[in-house]
C-alpha cells in the first residue's frame, strides 16, 4: 500500500534525525579555556551547535506533522491549494507540504522579500 511506503520513509527519516546528536554543546560545559581565542572559538562552536539543534527540532516537527497527516488521511494534500501533491515529489521529499506550483510561488515571494531587504542585492 502507498500509505505504508510513505510511513516507512517518514519513520526512517525520524529515526535518522533522532540518531544525530550534538554532544559538543554538552562537552563545552565546565570546560576551562586557556585564552580569549579559545573562548571565542568555543562560543562560536556552541552557537553553531545550538543552531543545528534548532533546525533538527524543526525538521522533527515537520516529520511528525506529516505522520499525523498520514494517520488522518490528509497526507499529500497541498496545504495552500488542496490539490494532491505529485507522488514523485513526495518520494523525493516526503515532508513536502506544498505542491510544486505553490512551493514555486512561495519561493518567488521569499526571494522578493529578501531582495526588498537588500539580502540579495549583490545578485542583481
Amino acid at each position: 500500500m502507498v500509505k505504508d511506503k510513505y510511513m516507512e520513509l517518514l519513520v526512517k527519516m525520524k529515526e535518522e534525525a533522532l540518531g544525530t546528536t550534538t554532544g559538543f554543546v554538552e562537552s563545552l560545559q565546565g570546560e576551562k579555556f586557556a585564552d580569549e581565542i579559545d573562548i571565542a572559538v568555543a562560543d562560536s562552536s556552541k552557537s553553531l551547535a545550538e543552531k543545528f539543534q534548532s533546525r533538527k527540532q524543526a525538521y522533527l516537527n515537520r516529520i511528525n506533522k506529516c505522520l499525523k497527516k498520514l494517520e488522518n488521511g490528509t497526507y499529500g494534500e497541498c496545504e495552500n491549494c488542496g490539490v494532491q501533491i505529485n507522488g514523485r515529489r513526495l518520494l523525493a521529499r516526503p515532508t513536502a507540504l506544498l505542491c510544486i506550483d505553490c512551493k514555486s510561488e512561495q519561493e518567488k515571494y521569499e526571494n522578493r522579500e529578501k531582495i526588498g531587504r537588500g539580502i540579495l542585492s549583490d545578485l542583481e
